[in-house]
């Protein structure tokens, strides 16, 4: 009989965890319907690991793929078999383990169907940590089995910091993963941290733990190219959107957008809604944010010249308003896409919906940008001086309610090699910051980017690691 794929979308969402256990090649099934396991030996022979999958009736199971997560690597289980009849657990199901290197190893997995073409991932299940032994284990390997271990986290250095601002407000700052030349960040309302580094790799930070991986660049580097920036789609909770600012590299090299879809934290269905336009030879920079009007605005440098930054025919050193899919929105003058011109080198953007503005940090200018816009035809750029030597590479501004001392703030990460967070405020008419502090949140490591979770708390990449700053 035919399957409703609104009937599956709403299996997936009511999936619960999954009970896993390890059972060996005709030995009796897992039983208890709990997340442990009473086998504290070694398993041997042809292993399999088994799990009860609740699914209404054996239509619907048959619909169903199924993955395992070693450490948080995605590997497909192309030889899971699920039998019937059910039990009050759900239907028994058993597949080979993947390969594995000997020592311990955390263990996940979660069921996937296809809507559409696109994978739709459940949540994944508690935890299984198991040690294997030998050089390697395959399925005919044998692991040892540790109950009721915690998630295998992402690396993390040992300490927290406190961090006080100039009225007495008391902060921690916490490292919540390692990271290596970090490019961007993406925040999404349920408290996923998309991270990208200019390797040319995007993973996938959840709960302390990393859930996934996609080299975007192969190799990213001068020669290949490199992220720059990262963006989620304002519907992200329903699309799985990410969207990816690269330089792409060439003669000349020049700038592209792709749309990814996130699926089980791993990115794929590259669609690329923009490019073409030639990036600044030496130090390419550009940006991307969606604004409250749901729309994709993207930040070009001026291409290697100066000029372009105000001649009309060019995008270079442009803010361009996009619909998400690249194409000019309707209501733009002269279907031209410019939202406004004379930046040089733009590294970040952030909307402020209170103040209907938009904040660029353009590094070249060694200044922040603040943008109007007045009406579909045009915008007032406002340029504004920031206690900085060198300019921002990065910035951020404060509207939310989990640390109330920093509303109205604009946090700024310098160009230079710095440890701390500027934290400016600019009052009325004036194009200087009103007051200013140094937030040192770093021992060692140089502060790149800065950006403000939806839930309050503020999230900053060093050389090394990623931050979350929050009350204590």
């Amino acid at each position: 009989m035919p399957f409703e794929v609104s009937s599956l979308t709403m299996i997936l969402r009511r999936l619960p965890p999954l009970f896993v256990c390890l059972a060996a090649v005709g030995a009796s099934a897992c039983g208890g319907g709990g997340g442990s396991n009473d086998s504290g030996g070694a398993v041997s022979g042809s292993t399999r690991i088994g799990w009860d999958q609740r699914a209404s009736d054996a239509s619907e199971l048959a619909f169903l793929h199924f993955v395992m997560y070693v450490d948080g690597t995605r590997n497909e289980l192309g030889d899971a078999v699920c039998t019937t009849p059910a039990s009050n657990s759900g239907f028994p199901c058993t597949s080979s383990l993947p390969s594995m290197s000997a020592g311990q190893h955390s263990l996940q997995i979660a069921s996937y169907v296809f809507i559409d073409g696109v994978p739709s991932e459940s949540a994944k299940s508690a935890p299984l940590v198991v040690t294997a032994s030998g050089s390697s284990v395959s399925n005919t390997g044998s692991v040892s089995l540790a109950s009721d271990a915690p998630p295998v986290s992402a690396p993390l250095p040992p300490t927290a910091r406190d961090l006080t601002i100039a009225d007495g407000t008391r902060l921690q700052v916490r490292a919540v993963a390692e990271v290596e030349r970090p490019a961007g960040l993406a925040i999404s309302d349920d408290g996923g941290v998309f991270i990208a580094d200019r390797s040319g790799r995007v993973r996938l930070l959840r709960d302390g733990s990393l859930v996934g991986e996609t080299e975007v660049i192969d190799g990213g580097d001068a020669a290949s190219g490199r992220i720059l920036d990262l963006a989620l789609d304002p519907q992200f909770n329903r699309t799985h959107f990410v969207f990816v600012m690269e330089a792409v590299a060439g003669d000349p090299p020049t700038f592209r957008v792709s749309r990814f879809r996130e699926a089980g934290g791993r990115l794929g269905e590259r669609a690329v809604v923009f490019g073409g336009v030639q990036s600044a030879p030496d130090r390419p920079a550009a940006s991307l944010a969606f604004g409250p009007d749901g729309l994709l605005y993207l930040a070009l440098d001026d291409g290697g010249d100066q000029n372009n930054a105000t001649r009309s025919g060019s995008y270079n050193g442009k803010v361009l308003r996009l619909n998400a899919d690249g194409t000019t929105p309707a209501d733009r003058a002269g279907a031209s896409p410019i939202f406004a011109s004379s930046l040089h080198s733009p590294r970040s953007l952030d909307w402020d919906a209170a103040s209907s503005s938009l904040w660029v940090a353009d590094a070249g200018a060694k200044r922040a940008v603040r943008i109007r816009e007045t009406d579909r035809r045009g915008a007032f750029v406002t340029p504004l001086q920031l206690p900085l030597a060198s300019g921002p590479s990065s910035l951020a501004v404060y509207r939310r309610d989990l640390i109330p001392a920093l509303k109205g703030s604009l946090l700024v990460a310098p160009v230079e090699d710095a440890t701390y967070l500027l934290r400016a405020t600019f009052g009325g008419a004036s194009q200087a910051a009103g007051s200013s502090e140094r937030l040192v949140v770093s021992d060692a490591d140089a502060v790149r980017l800065v950006k403000v979770a939806p839930d309050g708390a503020v999230y900053v990449a060093t050389d090394r690691e990623v931050l979350r700053i929050a009350p204590r």
